[in-house]
C-alpha cells in the first residue's frame, strides 16, 4: 500500500498546535500578572478608599518634627523587638500623607484619641511594602498577627509611658471603618495593619487595653 504525505495539511497542523501554544503561554503570563497586581501593597488602612490629592511635599516637610519628634511619641512591642517612632494625626483618607509618614516609623489616625486623652487610640503601619520604594519600617507590622493575649505593648508620649495588655488579635475585612471599633472607649489600643502579607486583602487588628 502506498502512504501518500500530504506536507500541506502536516504544516497546517504544525502551525496551529505552535499556536495553540502560544496562546497558552500568553494566556498564564496575563493570568499570573493579574495575580502579581492583586497582591501587591496598597496604600489604605482601614475602611476607607484613599485619594493621592495629598498634602504638597513642603507642607509634609515643615510637620514632620511637630509629627514624629516634638512629643517623642514612639511605639514599644517586646515581643516583636518593635521600638518605632509614631506620626500622630494622620489622615488615613490621604494616601500621599500615610506613604510619607510610613518612611519613619508607624502612624497614629487622624480623630482617634492620644494617650493622654480618653478614647481609642489607633495606630497603623506597613505590613509589607513596596521594594522600590527602600522603606526601612516597610514591614514593622508584618508579624503583628502573632501577638496574643497578654502580651504587653507600650506608649510613650510626652516623657510618659503608657502600658497596654493585649487581650484580643483578630482578623476583620477591609472595608471595617473605624466608627465600627468603637473608639470612643477609654484607655483602648487599636494596632492594625494590611494582612495576609504582601496583600491588602484583610486587616490585622491588635486590641488592648491600658494596665496604668
Amino acid at each position: 500500500m502506498k502512504v501518500i504525505y500530504d506536507y500541506k495539511e502536516n504544516r497546517n497542523f504544525r502551525v496551529w498546535s505552535k499556536s495553540k501554544r502560544i496562546i497558552g503561554k500568553l494566556f498564564i503570563l496575563v493570568f499570573l500578572a493579574g495575580v502579581f497586581i492583586s497582591l501587591l501593597p496598597t496604600v489604605t488602612v482601614i475602611g476607607t478608599s484613599v485619594n493621592n490629592s495629598g498634602v504638597p511635599l513642603k507642607n509634609l516637610e515643615s510637620t514632620k518634627e511637630d509629627n514624629n519628634q516634638e512629643e517623642n511619641f514612639r511605639l514599644v512591642v517586646p515581643r516583636l523587638s518593635i521600638n518605632v517612632p509614631v506620626s500622630k494625626n494622620v489622615d488615613i483618607g490621604n494616601a500621599s500623607e500615610i506613604s510619607y509618614y510610613l518612611k519613619s516609623g508607624v502612624a497614629h489616625a487622624k480623630d482617634t484619641a492620644l494617650p493622654d486623652e480618653k478614647g481609642t487610640v489607633f495606630i497603623f503601619g506597613h505590613s509589607s511594602d513596596f521594594p522600590w520604594n527602600n522603606n526601612k519600617f516597610g514591614t514593622i507590622f508584618s508579624t503583628l498577627d502573632t501577638l496574643s493575649a497578654g502580651d504587653d505593648v507600650a506608649l510613650w508620649y510626652r516623657g510618659k509611658n503608657y502600658k497596654y495588655k493585649v487581650n484580643q488579635v483578630s482578623i476583620v475585612n477591609s472595608n471595617v471603618t473605624l466608627g465600627s471599633l468603637s473608639i470612643s472607649t477609654p484607655d483602648r489600643l487599636i494596632l492594625s495593619s494590611c494582612w495576609p502579607v504582601g496583600t491588602d486583602w484583610k486587616r490585622v487588628l491588635v486590641t488592648g487595653d491600658r494596665m496604668n
